[in-house]
């Protein structure tokens, strides 16, 4: 159940989260209601007040003008704004619907009664319109105006905020059943016929109803074009001509003045509430679990776990077989299928299947759209209990054989702790990329591919994606880790710096560019990691080792490891260590603190570069080769500083023969960039500014 919309007065817009019912309710005060509602409208005020309504935005509350319109319901909540006795409130038991019990009842600070249900799932809706069709509907399923007296109508409208009640009375454990819901839901969109009025319901099952409330009346076989008594009616059934009734597949006509003449839909006759609830089963099944996108029509399966999309004459053969649906026409009718195929068209389209990693909701809204989420990663549960790195030994042993350094062990689980526990809980953080090198056979690949991909349920190499310059595939952003190691690095400076400026995208957006071949194309949130992991000679380094400046440091962990830890024998038996202990490392992630290294406010762990891999860095750097030239020119320097644009400085360097150093390749505009790049690495000899209506550089002999 997701968490309801919370806020501490009427006067704020931007929403917590979470349930009236934990709100430690110190009770009412004792003042007038005038005084009450002015002092709720007061910002400083610290209440609780909730809705059960999302809006497109929903990080704040569901605009009545249509600025956030409602999106999606999570529980349905009614008032009735008066005193009543116990015996009164005991007496509801009676008049609510037994097939729809409500879940919890509270008591208002006016003595009225506060009813809730809980739904199964949320219900994805199209505005405050909807979301008030909706609510009528249900409401007449749910008896919302009989229960008791003075209902509010202010349960119609979207942007309704109730207070808190000081008690809550647990009624009822089963919340409402989502083939109920989606039917409600369907049928008030304003493109939607009535399918209660054109219930079409098996004979079997209409006889079987009828031979229930009216034994003994009709007589012979109950089908279409026979002709009976009115059964239904109690005062004259068995009156008049004989026969006057006939029956059709929607109804019975009935051709005597005795009673009323003409059609009888089934909802006549056996009432809405019950032709309804045959119809939630037989249809609203169908409507929870189907979307349409265009193109492709797409149905759950393996469980509820994965989004299929099929064509249309595939998703009817689905439909006749799997959900009994009629697929002949019927004369001057429509079959059963094409109604629900173009429910499923008007009523479930979608914007596109597209993954959202650890995301838990199978239909995702983002950026106004509407999408189905086709990830299927799931992260480990955690075993249960409480856990030491005793109990995860072997998992233990190669952190520390790997990392060594406390610091560097702290910040290594830090950061793991933030990328597992956020995509566990389903409410992913974006968090910094990590750079592991050392010696060859450490670990390095294996904690990678075993321990952190165990934990968050998978991993996929973006080569194609980081070094080659090619787009999101599926796969790629389907999995929430990336890795790559230093046979897939950069082998020039131009690929660094174009990795160092996807890794610097990556970090601070959080935004992937998603193109599935003859399917979605979107810009979806991805708040993966990645991993690169590389030896630790002078080439692996180079490869991986992105530029180090000032803009790009604080989004990197780049740790430097070490070899030395004795593995099992066999592969088999390592990684059966792991996969036995990995549940008990998992839960010690969620207990431990490292509150101590997490004071980033943007990637939570504080950034961390281990000196080795800096110098290596800095020195396979193209900065680090300009910066030599540099030094050549201020040691050669008459004055104490230079100052001119690089064109200026280029022409310099032209006539000191030092282009012969940095190769043809260049001009003054790469030269600019050289320059700056010196001064984002906090090079002290180099600063720039902004003269009229050009840039300059200033060179300084000394610092």
């Amino acid at each position: 159940m997701e968490d309801f919309l919370l806020l501490k007065n009427l006067a704020t817009n931007e929403v917590e989260r979470g349930y009236p019912w934990d709100f430690k309710h110190p009770g009412y005060p004792d003042i007038s209601k005038s005084e009450w509602a002015t002092r709720i409208n007061d910002i400083s005020f610290d209440w609780c007040f909730f809705s059960t309504v999302q809006g497109r935005n929903p990080s704040i509350r569901v605009s009545l003008k249509g600025d956030n319109p409602a999106q999606k319901i999570l529980a349905i909540v009614v008032e009735y704004d008066r005193k009543f006795t116990d015996e009164q409130i005991a007496d509801i038991e009676v008049r609510w619907n037994a097939a729809y019990k409500p879940n919890k009842i509270g008591t208002t600070k006016s003595g009225g009664v506060r009813i809730l249900w809980l739904l199964e799932a949320p219900v994805i809706i199209n505005g405050n319109d909807h979301f008030e069709r909706f609510m009528k509907k249900i409401g007449g399923s749910l008896n919302f105006e009989t229960l008791l007296p003075a209902f509010d109508k202010k349960a119609y409208s979207a942007n309704m905020f109730w207070e808190a009640c000081d008690v809550w009375v647990d009624i009822h454990d089963t919340p409402l059943n989502s083939n109920f819901l989606e039917f409600i839901r369907a049928t008030t969109m304003d493109v939607q016929k009535d399918f209660v009025d054109e219930a079409e319901i098996p004979f079997d099952v209409l006889e079987e109803e009828m031979n229930r409330r009216w034994p003994g009346r009709w007589v012979g076989n109950f089908e279409a074009g026979v002709r009976g008594c009115r059964f239904w009616d109690d005062q004259t059934w068995d009156q008049g001509s004989p026969n006057p009734v006939l029956v059709t597949e929607k109804g019975c006509i009935n051709f005597s003045s005795r009673s009323r003449e003409g059609f009888w839909s089934w909802a006549d006759i056996f009432g809405t509430r019950w032709v309804e609830s045959f119809q939630h089963e037989k249809f609203g099944k169908v409507v929870r679990e189907w979307y349409f996108d265009g193109r492709n029509y797409y149905r759950l399966i393996k469980d509820g776990t994965t989004w299929v999309p099929v064509s249309a004459a595939t998703a009817q053969r689905h439909l006749q077989v799997d959900y009994n649906l009629d697929g002949k026409t019927k004369k001057n009718d429509s079959s059963e299928v094409a109604k629900v195929m173009t429910m499923i068209e008007k009523t479930k389209f979608v914007d596109g299947a597209v993954p959202f990693v650890n995301n838990p909701d199978k239909v995702v809204t983002f950026n106004g759209n509407t999408y189905l989420n086709t990830a299927r990663c799931v992260c480990l549960d955690p075993a249960v209990g409480s856990f030491t790195p005793d109990d995860f030994w072997f998992i233990a042993d190669i952190i520390d054989c790997l990392f060594r350094a406390d610091i560097q062990i702290r910040t290594y689980c830090a950061w793991l702790q933030r990328f597992y526990v956020s995509h566990y809980l389903g409410k992913p953080e974006m968090g910094q990329v990590v750079i592991i090198a050392g010696e060859r056979g450490g670990g390095k690949t294996l904690l990678t591919n075993k321990i952190i991909a165990g934990l968050v349920g998978g991993i996929a190499n973006c080569k194609n994606f980081l070094m080659d310059g090619g787009t999101f595939s599926e796969e790629l952003v389907s999995s929430p880790l990336w890795s790559l190691d230093d046979e897939d690095g950069a082998g020039d400076a131009r690929t660094r710096a174009k990795m160092t400026a996807q890794i610097k995208k990556l970090s601070s957006s959080g935004l992937v560019k998603y193109n599935k071949k003859y399917g979605t194309v979107a810009d979806i949130p991805w708040l993966g990691r990645l991993v690169m992991a590389c030896n630790l000679d002078d080439q692996s380094l180079a490869s991986l080792m992105p530029n180090v400046n000032m803009s790009v440091r604080d989004k990197l962990l780049a740790f430097r490891v070490y070899s030395g830890m004795k593995f099992p024998n066999s592969k088999e038996k390592t990684e059966q260590l792991i996969a036995e202990q990995l549940p008990m490392f998992a839960r010690w992630l969620m207990d431990e603190d490292f509150s101590d290294i997490c004071n980033d406010h943007r990637f939570g762990v504080d950034a961390y570069i281990h000196p080795e891999l800096e110098l290596a860095a800095t020195q396979n750097s193209e900065a680090f080769g300009f910066q030599e030239v540099v030094d050549m020119f201020r040691a050669g320097m008459k004055k104490d500083e230079w100052v001119g644009t690089a064109s200026g400085f280029w022409d310099e360097l032209l006539q000191l023969e030092y282009d012969r150093l940095l190769g043809n390749r260049l001009n003054n505009t790469q030269i600019g960039r050289l320059l700056t790049g010196l001064i984002q690495t906090g090079y002290p000899y180099v600063s720039q500014s902004k003269a009229a209506d050009r840039r300059e550089f200033k060179i300084r002999k000394t610092s």
